[in-house]
């Protein structure tokens, strides 16, 4: 995700805090780097003198290769370090540069003792085990932090969520105002706009001022129609039962694994088909219902590895035996 689309975003959890009657500030993603050497800028400069007074202070985090986010609650003197892979990280948080300067800023805002946290010690923080997601877990957690709203979604949300976000940009951003922002699918979402194009995933539209409107937060995709006849000549989707059936029983199976991880010996890696657009998971999924296929090859992207065979044992008892579901796995030697 472009630190310029998650201005946006964060432009628009801000709308709808504010819709809410919630008082919050957000950092601007470009500004969050400057506060390190060697540019060394005054982390206040980019908050607002009533700091103190704001239910929350939102600072988005990049650090090569990942998004981070950390939430200050000055009511509560609390430190929320959100990290989506806080189960395979040490602390729990990979963005040890900032904790002391995060850890000073809390202290500016009101001095005392301040309670630190991890997406370890909230009830349901949704982990990234898999995938290239951490600008969507970003955006949520803070979406769903400042709205102090229950976690409700998972990894396997991540592709309807991207979608979502589109659509939100999309509804509360004038294109042409937008040029430079929008302009990789500028075209296509302009005819969306005018309905002269249907979308394959049929994503509940909400300007924030409908969100306001509604008690307690969640984001509802529209599941019917998910797949539409005069738009398919354009983009291929999974869509035969049997490609649904496999890739259905694929996130239950990887749901199953991410509840239980904790009680995991090891580590597991999911399916890589799950981390794949609709076309191009389509296209691994094709060979598999021919006559002639090569199977080992084929069915890699496809298969669960653990790295203990009991991990493994237990798997195939819960999912295969108990869930009945169709699935590949195999251990790492």
């Amino acid at each position: 995700m472009e630190s310029t689309i998650g201005n946006g975003c964060f432009q628009l959890i801000d709308r709808i805090a504010e819709s809410k009657g919630k008082d919050i500030h957000i950092v601007d993603l470009y500004t969050v780097p400057t506060w390190l050497p060697p540019m060394s800028c005054d982390p206040m400069l980019s908050l607002p003198d009533d700091a103190p007074l704001k239910e929350a202070v939102v600072i988005p985090i990049w650090t090569p290769g990942h998004y981070q986010l950390c939430v200050l609650k000055p009511a509560q003197r609390v430190i929320l370090c959100l990290d989506s892979k806080c189960a395979e990280t040490p602390h729990g948080f990979g963005a040890q540069t900032y904790k002391s300067l995060l850890r000073e800023i809390a202290c500016r805002i009101i001095p005392g003792k301040w309670t630190e946290k991890t997406g370890l010690d909230l009830l349901g923080f949704p982990g990234q085990p898999y995938g290239n997601d951490c600008g969507i877990f970003m955006l949520m957690s803070a979406l769903y932090i400042v709205l102090d709203a229950p976690f409700d979604y998972t990894i396997l949300d991540m592709a309807e969520l991207r979608k979502w976000w589109c659509v939100m940009l999309m509804e509360n951003f004038r294109l042409e105002q937008h040029g430079k922002l929008f302009a990789h699918y500028a075209e296509e979402s302009k005819a969306f706009l005018r309905g002269e194009q249907q979308p394959v995933f049929r994503l509940r539209k909400r300007r924030f001022e409908e969100i306001s409107q509604e008690e307690p937060f969640h984001v509802q995709v529209d599941e019917t129609d998910l797949f539409t006849p005069e738009f398919a000549s354009k983009k291929q989707v999974v869509q035969s039962p049997r490609k649904v059936r496999v890739m259905t029983d694929l996130k239950t199976a990887s749901q199953w694994c991410i509840e239980n991880s904790r009680d995991l010996l090891g580590s597991v890696q999911l399916p890589g088909i799950l981390c794949m657009e609709d076309e191009e998971a389509a296209e691994a999924l094709e060979p598999l219902f021919c006559d002639e296929f090569s199977k080992d090859d084929l069915v890699e992207p496809l298969t669960f590895v653990f790295e203990f065979m009991q991990d493994m044992h237990a798997f195939l008892e819960n999912v295969v035996d108990k869930m009945h579901l169709q699935i590949f796995c195999r251990t790492q030697n």
